[in-house]
């Protein structure tokens, strides 16, 4: 594990650092989103699907997953989408939800408590699951070498990194 760590540490921290950064802008209510070129649309919503029927729906960003579909159980995971063209189109970059112990962690929080928001960064982190969009892709700890690969923003073919896409208010 030390070997791992030593190797890949870096490489971990960066990852993190990415999707912690996603999820606060994603999250956070700024209403002028476009003073950050990383990002389009409104970061108070978020895309989610239903891994079990593939429809797609428009959440508050603050909803925790995985979230009961259609059929009651928990299949409605949150997808990071990303654009090449500026937001003009976007795809799903990856799904991402919780484990059960970490939902249920962060559901029993008190938003506004200064402590509660150090505890649910701490929870995020260590309870957050990832996986590719494509079918038959398996979940992996976010803070793993897989997830790392996963993370990776694609570059346009014009070079430019790809920006992530939050829905938009209707």
């Amino acid at each position: 594990m030390r070997s791992i760590i030593s190797k890949y540490g870096i490489f971990v921290a960066v990852g993190i650092l990415a999707i912690a950064a996603v999820l606060f802008f994603c999250r956070s209510g700024t209403p002028d989103v476009q003073e950050y070129k990383a990002f389009v649309g409104d970061r108070d919503l978020a895309f989610f699907v239903d891994e079990e029927t593939g429809e797609e729906s428009v959440r508050s960003t603050h909803e925790i997953p995985p979230l009961p579909g259609k059929n009651g159980k928990p299949t409605v995971v949150k997808v990071l989408k990303v654009s090449i063209d500026g937001g003009q189109t976007a795809t799903p970059h990856y799904y991402l939800k919780y484990t059960d112990e970490a939902k249920a962690e962060l559901d029993s929080l008190q938003s506004g408590d200064p402590v509660a928001a150090a505890r649910r960064a701490s929870i995020e982190r260590v309870g957050m699951q990832i996986r590719s969009p494509a079918s038959g892709s398996t979940w992996v700890p976010f803070d793993s070498e897989e997830a790392l690969a996963l993370t990776v923003r694609p570059i346009s073919p014009d070079g430019k990194d790809a920006v992530f896409v939050c829905p938009s208010k209707r």
